[in-house]
C-alpha cells in the first residue's frame, strides 16, 4: 500500500504544477486517506 500512497502524492504534485488544482485536490485527499490507514 505504501506504494500506491506515494504514487497519489506525485500525481497530486504533477497536477499542481499543471496548474489543475481541482483534480490535485482530489488525489490529495487519496493521498492523506491512505496516510491515515497505512
Amino acid at each position: 500500500h505504501t506504494g500506491d500512497t506515494e504514487a497519489y502524492g506525485a500525481i497530486a504534485d504533477s497536477y499542481t504544477e499543471l496548474g489543475d488544482l481541482e483534480t490535485a485536490a482530489k488525489y490529495y485527499d487519496k493521498y492523506i486517506e491512505r496516510l491515515e490507514t497505512d
